[in-house]
């Protein structure tokens, strides 16, 4: 995840010197990525919670 990110702020820093369009779209690429790691954490995380009456086999599901 945080390769992502530093492969996303070095592509922001290419895109203000060039103003290159591709950059651009490069760097959103980049921080889709990003995110869709972070959502992946967050999911890891979160299926890891202990049952609960009012889910009795857990969350593994929200993963």
């Amino acid at each position: 995840m945080f390769a992502n990110l530093g492969i996303a702020v070095t592509k922001f820093v290419a895109f203000l010197l060039t103003a290159s369009s591709s950059m651009l779209a490069e760097l959103v690429h980049s921080l889709a990525d990003t995110s869709n790691q972070l959502l992946l954490l967050l999911g890891g995380r979160r299926a890891k919670r202990a049952a609960t009456p009012e889910h009795p086999f857990g969350y593994g599901r929200e993963r």
